[in-house]
C-alpha cells in the first residue's frame, strides 16, 4: 500500500502550521522524513498539472530527476531528509501568514478610509488582533526587534506585509528547476522566520525602503530579501511563467479562460491553472498592489489609478461565494454570464 496519501496530508499539516510537526514525528506507521513529504507533494501536484497541459515536460520542471538529489540528502543525513532525523520548525504556518497579512491589509484599509488618526492600540481594543491574527506580526517584531507601530500605516506594517508575500511565494520546484534541501526553501513558516532573521542581521535600513508603496520599492525589497534566504526572487520568476504563453498548450488555455469555455478535461485543474496564470500577469504588471491591497483598495494610493485597482480586484476575486441564503454560488464575473462553459457536461 503506498503512503503517498500521508506524506501529502503530513506536508499540508506542516506548511498549515509547522507546530505539527511534534504530532506528526509520533506516527511511526507512515511518516518518514518531511524532506520525503516534500517531495511526493511537488512531485505530484506538477505532475497533476503535466498530465493535463505539459505531458512532455517541455517548460514544467522535470520532477522525475529529483530523486537522485533527495536520496543524496538523505544519505549525507541531511535534517529532516532521513528517517527520525531532527526537523526544524518555524513557531507559525501559512495559515498564520496568511491571517495576518489579510488583517493587516484590512486595517491599513480602514485606517484609509475611516479616519487616519487611528492607531495600532486602537484595533486591539476592538478585538481586532489577537490569537492567529497576530502571530505572524508578533513573531516578526520578536525577531527584528522592531518596536510596536503606533500607526497602522507606518513602514513596518508595509515591510511586514512584504515578508509575507515573500514567504507564501517560494519559487524552489515550482515554477523554477528543484534546488536541494526544498523544504528550508519552500516552507512558508520557515521562509517567513529565515526573514526575520535576514532583516535583524542586514545592515540595511529597510523602513526607509518604503515611502510611497510603489512597484520600484517593492521590487527592490523583495529582490534583496530573498537574496539574503538565498532563493530566487519570486517577482522576477513570474517572467519565467510568462514565457509559458509562447507554448501552444498554454496559449490555448488562456484562450479557453478568456472565453470561459474550457475543453473537458480534467476540468477543474484546466480552469485553476488558467486563473493562476492571468493572476501572474497583473501580478507582474502591479505587484505592489497586490502586496499592499489595503492601501491601495482604499483609493489612496498614490501611483496607480484607482480604477485599475477596482479592475484588478473584480478581475480576481473568488470565483464561488456563499450567498445570504447559505448557499455556495458562482460568481459573476465582468462580460461574462455567470457560468464556467464546458462542452459535454
Amino acid at each position: 500500500m503506498s503512503n503517498t496519501y500521508h506524506d501529502i496530508e503530513y506536508a499540508k499539516l506542516f506548511i498549515f502550521d509547522n507546530k505539527n510537526i511534534l504530532n506528526i514525528e509520533k506516527d511511526r506507521r507512515f511518516f518518514l522524513n518531511m524532506g520525503h513529504c516534500f517531495h511526493e507533494l511537488w512531485n505530484k501536484s506538477i505532475n497533476t498539472i503535466a498530465s493535463t497541459i505539459d505531458r512532455d515536460f517541455s517548460f514544467l520542471p522535470r520532477v522525475n530527476e529529483w530523486r537522485s538529489g533527495f536520496e543524496d540528502l538523505e544519505n549525507r543525513k541531511i535534517d529532516g531528509f532521513y528517517i527520525d532525523s531532527t526537523m526544524p520548525y518555524s513557531p507559525i504556518g501559512i495559515r498564520a501568514i496568511f491571517e495576518g497579512q489579510a488583517s493587516f491589509n484590512q486595517m491599513q484599509y480602514l485606517t484609509l478610509t475611516l479616519d487616519e488618526d487611528l492607531t495600532y492600540f486602537d484595533f486591539k481594543d476592538q478585538g481586532m488582533l489577537y490569537g492567529i491574527y497576530l502571530e505572524a506580526f508578533e513573531l516578526f517584531l520578536q525577531i527584528t526587534e522592531f518596536e510596536e507601530p503606533l500607526s497602522l500605516l507606518e513602514p513596518v506594517v508595509g515591510l511586514f506585509l512584504v515578508l509575507c508575500d515573500i514567504a507564501i511565494n517560494p519559487t524552489n520546484g515550482f515554477p523554477l528547476h528543484l534546488l536541494v534541501e526544498s523544504k528550508k526553501k519552500n516552507d512558508p513558516g520557515i521562509r517567513f522566520t529565515n526573514l526575520c532573521l535576514a532583516i535583524r542581521k542586514s545592515e540595511e535600513d529597510f523602513l526607509s525602503m518604503i515611502k510611497d508603496y510603489s512597484k520600484e520599492e517593492y521590487i527592490e525589497l523583495e529582490n534583496i530579501l530573498s537574496s539574503k534566504i538565498e532563493c530566487v526572487s519570486s517577482y522576477n520568476a513570474i517572467r519565467y511563467v510568462m514565457d509559458w504563453s509562447k507554448n501552444d498548450a498554454i496559449s490555448k488555455l488562456l484562450k479557453e479562460e478568456e472565453m470561459h469555455s474550457y475543453t473537458n478535461y480534467n476540468f477543474p485543474i484546466r480552469v485553476l491553472f488558467s486563473k493562476f496564470l492571468r493572476f501572474q500577469e497583473d501580478k507582474h504588471t502591479y505587484p505592489n498592489v497586490f502586496c499592499w491591497f489595503g492601501i491601495y483598495g482604499s483609493s489612496r494610493g498614490k501611483n496607480i489609478d484607482f480604477d485599475i485597482v477596482n479592475s484588478l480586484f473584480y478581475k480576481h476575486h473568488a470565483m464561488f461565494i456563499d450567498d445570504y441564503d447559505d448557499e455556495i454560488k458562482p460568481v459573476t464575473f465582468e462580460g461574462k454570464d455567470g457560468k464556467i462553459h464546458c462542452p459535454n457536461i
